[in-house]
């Protein structure tokens, strides 16, 4: 009778981990997926802030550029 006991008991652990690891799982995969979404917004406000802005990639302000350009030709 107490070698079953202690299996039963052992078993009820380890199923009570496995459903805790199950749930921890779980969050951590809804977590990592808010974290992505919201990375994933983050980068898009960012570069689209950065295109509508008058600077192009290498840092030059487009206006003052082809005002220039417009003077020169």
């Amino acid at each position: 009778g107490k070698n079953r006991e202690e299996m039963m008991i052992r078993m009820a652990r380890m199923l009570r981990a496995a459903n805790e690891l199950q749930l921890l799982r779980k969050g951590l995969e809804e977590m990592l997926e808010f974290e992505m979404a919201y990375s994933t917004t983050l980068m898009r406000l960012l570069y689209s802030r950065r295109t509508l802005s008058v600077y192009d990639k290498n840092g030059n302000d487009k206006e003052t550029e082809e005002s220039g350009r417009g003077w020169s030709g």
